[in-house]
């Protein structure tokens, strides 16, 4: 009998979601890939759905997603700069 997903696990595959909207309405918007910054996506996330968590738990976040879902890429520049892309399905 499978059990039942943790709440981690439900809040991780939630926070994966919310940075594909992010990116998906950003594009929709105008902002190009080489604009497609995590500064981009936090604020989205903030102004869209009231995102608490402080910048560098977000980067942990959104790093971590990244990892877990070959449809998000995190690359990061020489200034540190998270830059953000969303595949398509």
């Amino acid at each position: 009998m499978p059990s039942a997903p943790s709440f981690e696990d439900i809040r991780r595959a939630a926070f994966r979601d919310m940075v594909k909207e992010a990116y998906r309405a950003l594009r929709a918007e105008g902002v190009k890939d080489r604009q497609m910054c995590d500064g981009q996506i936090f604020m989205w996330l903030h102004d869209a759905y009231g995102f608490r968590a402080s910048r560098d738990e977000f980067r942990q976040m959104l790093v971590q997603a990244a990892e877990e879902d070959p449809e998000i890429e995190v690359a990061r520049d020489r200034s540190g700069i998270l830059y953000v892309k969303v595949r398509s399905r």
